[in-house]
């Protein structure tokens, strides 16, 4: 089965220099490495890019910044975070369901002279194949008063071409039955207008717009189920705005069908094509907003105060929120057309294979002070303050992580990629969680076990993560998992970087794959799976 995870690269950025270095996003990504070898380097990346969504490449915001300056992320500006002062580069490969294949987006970055804040400035943007056939090129909008903006229509009009036959195609059929139907009827009343009757016209049309692309008809059907739905019908209704009131005072599917009549027409379909591809390449799910959790995310009080602004403290009052909306919404209209996550199930299921208790209790004081959170445990119920640092960090862990839980999602008729719940059939969309050592302060065998709670928030919930960590119990259990196939982790999903430094201070990632019976296809660094053995072998020498 094809990968399709993305490859995400980095040059010139903090202590990867102009070689750079490529990190696979699978569901479960775990950087590893000795301390300040550059594994937050990736994070911290895909955080200056969060946030910049779009629909279309015309919406491209050219202005585009990298925030460095941002107190969140403490990276100062952009000469500390550029290397030897060189451009800093970010690029992605992803697969592109508008073209059925994979292209790459490259990013460049410089600084202004005139920025007082020393952030990065967008310099170039490009969208390219594979081969390097450039799709999209655009930048630098601030150099010289205007913005450079080049699109390669004949790159991808072949691929154009093949979208549009195979939509034609399919929605003509699911339309032939009604447009037979009133035919015979008309027929039969004797009323036919031969200028209406348009399914065998049509029929022969978009029969040869297949012939053209080189696509069969069962070929369309398969491709069909790939491609992006919305884009065609955003094709559709581009041209529908277009030329509707120009052409008559309503243009149907099957007028559409029939056209372009003249290159006017193929120009507005091409274009919004291209929106589509541009706009979907430049915004890949794993840029949109991710969580950070941070390995301090944990604050220890008896009493949250209500003045309080910290992760922990917002985790709670989110936690609370959701609750009440659960409350509020999930009546018998709600649980038969909404998938439901109640708010805390996942929390407190975990909470109870890690043995800390049965469920949390967020309660506010009379006086609105602030919030107390409690653990349940049988009959007992104590302060979560006096459980210690590291039991805190696990439940800010598993908090942040359920409230990432979409509460309601409509049934999609659209099963690929879909969880059945319920009545009907539900898609998680993927949310990016970023954890910064989780394992601080654990026990080992919590640490082991929240290799399990990752593997299952991801097939359970659609929720990617990318993990820091030193840990080699984490690690080892994810081995397992692959290798035990009643859990069914797939290899693909779990993708594991080990980042270290050469002789001259310049980080490089090696890329370790596991492989389907759980061992490691290539070695770590000296130091980390190795150093427990040496000890031990060490010590048996000393005995002796």
């Amino acid at each position: 089965m094809k990968n399709m995870n993305p490859i995400f690269s980095l040059k010139n950025f903090r202590s990867f220099g102009e070689d750079g270095a490529d990190f696979e996003l699978a569901p479960i990504t775990v950087l590893t490495g000795c301390n300040s070898a550059g594994k937050s380097s990736l994070v911290k990346a895909l955080m200056l890019l969060s946030g910049k969504e779009r629909t279309d490449y015309s919406s491209l915001d050219y202005e585009e910044k990298l925030p460095i300056s941002s107190k969140q992320l403490c990276l100062g500006g952009y000469k500390a975070v550029s290397h030897k002062d060189k451009k800093i580069a970010m690029s992605y490969r992803i697969w592109s369901n508008y073209l059925q294949d994979d292209i790459v987006v490259k990013r460049e970055f410089c600084t202004k002279h005139n920025d007082a804040l020393n952030d990065g400035a967008l310099y170039q943007l490009t969208v390219e194949k594979l081969d390097g056939t450039l799709i999209y090129q655009a930048g630098p909008g601030w150099v010289d008063g205007h913005i450079m903006q080049n699109t390669y229509d004949d790159a991808i009009r072949e691929e154009f071409n093949k979208f549009y036959a195979v939509g034609c195609y399919i929605n003509l059929m699911n339309l032939l039955p009604i447009l037979e139907g009133r035919e015979k009827e008309q027929q039969t009343n004797g009323t036919i207008d031969y200028q209406e009757k348009r399914s065998e016209t049509s029929l022969k049309i978009v029969k040869d717009r297949l012939r053209t692309a080189g696509v069969t008809e069962s070929e369309a059907v398969s491709l069909w189920k790939l491609y992006n739905h919305e884009s065609f019908n955003a094709v559709i209704h581009a041209v529908d705005n277009c030329l509707g009131f120009e052409k008559k005072l309503f243009v149907t599917l099957s007028d559409i069908m029939k056209y372009p009549e003249d290159d006017r027409d193929l120009d507005i379909m091409m274009d919004k094509f291209l929106d589509c591809v541009v706009g979907d390449a430049c915004s890949p799910y794993f840029t949109q907003q991710p969580t950070y959790i941070n390995s301090t995310s944990a604050q220890i009080a008896r009493l949250y105060s209500a003045e309080d602004d910290n992760k922990m403290c917002n985790a709670l009052r989110e936690l609370n929120n959701r609750i009440i909306d659960f409350k509020d919404h999930s009546d018998g209209f709600y649980m038969s057309e909404f998938s439901v996550h109640k708010p805390g199930s996942f929390l407190n299921k975990w909470l109870k294979k890690f043995g800390i208790g049965d469920s949390i209790e967020v309660l506010g004081t009379d006086e609105g002070l602030g919030i107390m959170t409690y653990l349940h445990n049988g009959n007992e119920k104590r302060l979560l303050a006096d459980e210690g640092y590291g039991i805190t960090q696990l439940v800010s862990l598993l908090l942040q992580i359920d409230n990432c839980i979409p509460l309601y999602l409509g049934a999609d008729e659209d099963e690929s990629n879909s969880l059945p719940i319920g009545l009907g059939v539900y898609h998680y969309p993927i949310h990016t969680i970023c954890v910064e050592e989780p394992e601080v302060h654990l026990h080992p065998k919590y640490q082991s076990m929240l290799a399990d709670m990752f593997v299952e928030a991801y097939q359970k919930y659609n929720i990617h993560f990318i993990i820091e960590t030193h840990s080699e119990y984490l690690i080892r259990k994810l081995q397992v998992l692959v290798a035990d196939k009643d859990r069914a982790l797939n290899p693909n999903n779990v993708s594991l970087n080990y980042v270290e430094k050469d002789e001259k201070g310049t980080s490089h990632n090696r890329q370790i794959k596991i492989q389907e019976d759980g061992r490691l296809g290539g070695s770590f660094g000296k130091g980390f799976y190795d150093e427990a053995g040496g000890l031990s072998r060490k010590l048996f020498m000393l005995i002796d």
